[in-house]
C-alpha cells in the first residue's frame, strides 16, 4: 500500500508452504521503501508478478528501527507467537530457488 506519495509500505513474511521455517515464533518485517525502488525491481522482475507466486523468493536489505510484539489470536483464541520488525526496505533481490512444487517423473 501506499505511505505517501514516495513510498510504500511492505510487509515481509514467510510464504505460507514454506515447510523450512526454523522458528517458533512468527517473523515479519514491516517495511517502507521509495516507490521507484519497488516499481523498478517488479518491472525488472515480471515473473514475480505471474501465476500464484507460490515459487517465488525475494531478499531484503532493510534497517530495523524498533520490534514489536503485537497480540495476535487464532480463530479458537489460541496466542499466536510473532514478532514484526518496523524500518526501511533498502534494496530487494529475487533469489533462484529450487521450485515448492514440482512434476515429478514417474519413470524416474
Amino acid at each position: 500500500s501506499s505511505a505517501n506519495a514516495d513510498q510504500y509500505n511492505v510487509l515481509v513474511e514467510k510464504s505460507l508452504y514454506n515447510n523450512d521455517y526454523m522458528f517458533a515464533t512468527e517473523l515479519r518485517l514491516s517495511l517502507t521503501a521509495p516507490k521507484a525502488l519497488i516499481d523498478s525491481f517488479l518491472q525488472s522482475h515480471p515473473k514475480l508478478q505471474a501465476g500464484d507466486g507460490f515459487n517465488n523468493s525475494v531478499a531484503v536489505i532493510a534497517k530495523i528501527d524498533s520490534v514489536n510484539t503485537p497480540d495476535e489470536r487464532k480463530v479458537d483464541g489460541e496466542r499466536v507467537e510473532a514478532k514484526t520488525g518496523q524500518g526501511r526496505l533498502f534494496e530487494l533481490i529475487e533469489l533462484e530457488v529450487a521450485p515448492i512444487f514440482q512434476t515429478i517423473d514417474p519413470d524416474f
